[in-house]
């Protein structure tokens, strides 16, 4: 049985984008999503009978580490991570845009600088949320400031016992496409990015020092998971060649920008038509050299497997050679030759054997 997949989107973190792609890979109708826009939560998801949650393939949504606990069925999550210096700048911004968000009312109203939210405590995201989604369900509900080193400790075994890869956003291409054959996915996971900000405002490298380390003050957990995570996935990707991924989104991005310039300029149309029919024809040929790739990676592990169970097998077989050797020996011996004159012994007599 193939494991349940469970996104644990931490928001913030590219993951819009990250369930554009998970959505194209697997099934609608094996694809659970937490979204409380639609009302459905976890508690939803908790409710459902055994046999509908058999049939879960994808398990996404912002909601933290420890769902597996209520699937019958094997799971392995994925999540992804971001600095969080510019998690929270995005989070400050996507807050003054979004209407709808929880927490616009109170920023808005208050009419809260970038230093005042950092400090203001409003909410558990601004606390370590990284940290806090990956520790598991009771560590969103600690209070602000509360946060100790133990729960950085459980996030991190969480990391190493149940995720198949926790991504970066800063390198997120690496990290899909690791996830991509961590997971045997059928396609190449190629993507537009979703959900940008194109504002220019509080860029990084203009932010005023001070709103940079109360950032970091008051997310130093998060910046310490964030560190150690870096240097697992520079381990990870030195073994992973992305070259074929990233070449073929690559082409696939300069393909849909093309086609967004048909709509704007139309008296190019038949030229940029011919360049995109060209782009698909590369991706194709791309995706088949990768299904190739996997393939072989395929072949030779059963071949392993094979061979392996073979080996175990002539291992088995000496061992019952020698068991039945030892047999052999015992019905020589004269303890052998007693037992089996008492037995008849006492059958002539009509005793039971026992």
């Amino acid at each position: 049985m193939n494991k349940t997949v469970i996104f644990v989107h931490i928001p913030k973190t590219g993951g819009t984008t990250l369930s554009v792609i998970l959505i194209r890979e697997y099934k609608a109708k094996t694809i659970f999503a937490v979204d409380r826009s639609q009302n459905i939560t976890v508690e939803t998801f908790k409710a459902l009978p055994g046999e509908e949650k058999e049939k879960i393939s994808l398990l996404r949504g912002h909601f933290a580490f420890g769902l597996h606990h209520y699937l019958p069925q094997p799971a392995t999550y994925i999540s992804m991570l971001r600095n969080p210096v510019d998690r929270v700048v995005s989070l400050y911004k996507h807050i003054l845009r979004e209407e709808s968000h929880y927490l616009y009312d109170a920023v808005t109203s208050n009419n809260m600088s970038l230093e005042e939210f950092v400090g203001s405590g409003l909410a558990a995201e601004l606390d370590n949320g990284q940290v806090r989604f990956l520790a598991g369900e009771d560590a969103r509900t600690i209070p602000v400031g509360d946060c100790t080193p133990e729960l950085l400790e459980m996030a991190k075994k969480n990391v190493m016992e149940h995720f198949s890869i926790l991504g970066e956003m800063e390198r997120f291409d690496e990290s899909i496409d690791l996830m991509r054959k961590r997971l045997s996915w059928a396609l190449l996971p190629l993507y537009k990015k979703v959900n940008v900000d194109k504002s220019k405002k509080y860029k990084k490298s203009e932010l005023p020092q001070n709103i940079v380390t109360l950032i970091k003050e008051k997310n130093a957990l998060d910046c310490a998971l964030y560190e150690w995570n870096a240097e697992l996935l520079t381990q990870q990707f030195a073994n992973n060649d992305s070259t074929l991924f990233t070449t073929a989104n690559d082409i696939f991005q300069k393909s849909e920008a093309l086609k967004a310039r048909l709509v704007d300029e139309p008296k190019d149309s038949e030229e940029a038509s011919k360049c995109i029919s060209i782009a698909k024809q590369r991706i194709n040929a791309i995706e088949l050299r990768a299904k190739l790739q996997q393939s072989r990676k395929q072949l030779k592990k059963s071949r392993q497997e094979k061979s392996d169970l073979k080996r175990q097998l002539k291992r088995v077989e000496r061992e019952y050679s020698s068991i039945e050797s030892e047999l052999e020996a015992m019905k020589t011996s004269k303890f052998w030759k007693m037992r089996s004159v008492w037995l008849q012994f006492r059958k002539l007599l009509g005793l039971s054997r026992a």
